[in-house]
């Protein structure tokens, strides 16, 4: 589990550790595709320690409230819904956007530390 020190009245920066943040890293799924940048799940998952202490890095963003921009940036890819169907309508596909490595291990630390602040409603689904 990741160190919180963000529940208290006053505001402190939340801390994430390197054993928590190898947790992040070990639920990452292999074989997934890479996004603009070329780095796969891969690279990260066989990073080892020394990858993942140059990833704390996420801590100067947690505690200056910042994200790259790169962070927010994707690859749309067309994928055909039924290959046995026509494929030269715009129906038959649907977008899928690859993203970042980077930025999905982020938006996992992101989730765990603020998991009790972010509310959802039923009639969403």
């Amino acid at each position: 589990m990741c160190t919180l020190s963000c529940y208290t009245l006053r505001y402190t920066p939340c801390h994430i550790d390197v054993t928590s943040l190898l947790t992040h890293i070990g639920k990452l799924k292999r074989r997934k595709s890479a996004g603009f940048d070329g780095i796969t799940n891969e690279h990260i998952l066989f990073g080892g320690l020394n990858l993942a202490v140059h990833i704390c890095l996420f801590n100067a963003l947690l505690s200056h409230a910042f994200v790259h921009d790169n962070f927010c940036r994707g690859i749309v890819v067309p994928l055909l819904k039924n290959k046995h169907s026509d494929s030269t309508s715009l129906d038959m596909y649907r977008g899928i956007t690859l993203l970042p490595v980077i930025s999905k291990i982020f938006e996992s630390v992101l989730l765990e530390l603020f998991d009790d602040f972010l509310k959802t409603d039923n009639l969403q689904f």
